[in-house]
């Protein structure tokens, strides 16, 4: 399941705000890839503004790889970021089916931890979610 929220403004506005409210809640940034970039040089791909925010929660992440290595296969959580027609969309994929898609199906404790932090964080950013 994927998470939607609508924020008005530009990538280049709410970015900066996603990332501080991450960071708030204890994720750091791990990668950044503007993926409409990527395309335009790769492909010719002329596409709106498109970026894929990759962040990890040290803690949370050491606890996951210890019990499920394969956990990694997931890590660090997704966040995208796309324009549309009136602000920023972000889209989160809900921890519990990323463990899933992983192959993990216990751990429901941790998978919560990180889905309450990540809640948190979008809460930060002061829009319905």
């Amino acid at each position: 399941m994927v998470k939607r929220i609508r924020i008005p403004g530009r990538r280049e506005t709410v970015e900066p705000r996603l990332v501080e409210a991450f960071a708030e809640e204890g994720f750091g940034l791990l990668s950044r890839i503007p993926f409409d970039e990527v395309l335009r040089a790769k492909r010719g791909v002329d596409m709106p503004p498109y970026l894929r925010l990759g962040f990890c929660h040290p803690e949370l992440a050491e606890r996951a790889l210890e019990v499920a290595p394969e956990l990694g296969t997931v890590l660090p959580c997704g966040v995208v970021l796309r324009e549309v027609e009136d602000g920023v969309e972000v889209l989160v994929l809900d921890p519990q089916a990323a463990f899933q898609a992983a192959g993990v199906e216990g751990l429901p404790t941790l998978a919560e931890e990180v889905r309450r932090r990540v809640e948190a964080a979008l809460g930060r950013l002061g829009v319905p979610t």
